[in-house]
């Protein structure tokens, strides 16, 4: 089995904004250690929040990985808690370029021509150009401009963001109330 992950300049470009509010986040959370508590309730919370939204891509990113074995080619998230599989007899994809700010870029898709599968990947800006050509290559099917790719797992996906906004309403929830109960 092939494993393929980003390339250097990928991860530079996918994690630069993760980081950043990492750094932010847990300087809120020290600022509010370092008042003595006087405005936890308020600190530590939005310090998490930051910090969340910034460890939740970085995680999801470094999560991501395509496996190409000799029966299909599957796009693996979460360090391997979700994978889109398409098997190689078929596989369709196509490259478009989009354009955003005034610059354009090349958008690779994949589907399963015969049903549920579906991924889509960055060449240059996070994926090597070369691993999505390789891919590319195993296409066999052509692409079906009419039909809409549907992935097999996007509902996961959507409840796991779900629950994760869920638990931070509810801790920012209790802590709210704790703080209240406290200055009463």
């Amino acid at each position: 089995m092939r494993v393929i992950r980003p390339g250097l300049f990928g991860y530079v470009y996918a994690l630069a904004f993760p980081v950043v509010a990492v750094i932010f986040g847990l300087a809120i959370i020290f600022d509010s250690s370092a008042t003595h508590g006087k405005d936890l309730a308020v600190r530590l919370p939005a310090g998490l929040f930051v910090v969340l939204a910034g460890a939740f891509p970085a995680a999801h990113f470094l999560g991501i990985r395509i496996e190409v074995d000799p029966n299909q080619v599957s796009k693996v998230y979460l360090f391997g808690l979700v994978r889109e599989s398409i098997p190689i007899s078929q596989l369709a994809g196509t490259v478009e370029t989009r354009y955003m700010r005034g610059s354009r870029y090349p958008y690779a898709r994949f589907m399963n021509a015969d049903g549920r599968g579906a991924f889509n990947l960055y060449p240059r800006q996070v994926w090597r150009s070369s691993d999505v050509n390789e891919l590319l290559r195993l296409a066999t099917r052509p692409w079906d401009f009419a039909a809409s790719p549907k992935r097999q797992h996007g509902a996961v996906l959507a409840v796991m963001v779900l629950l994760a906004i869920v638990v931070f309403v509810s801790l920012f929830v209790w802590f709210a109330n704790r703080e209240n109960a406290a200055v009463r």
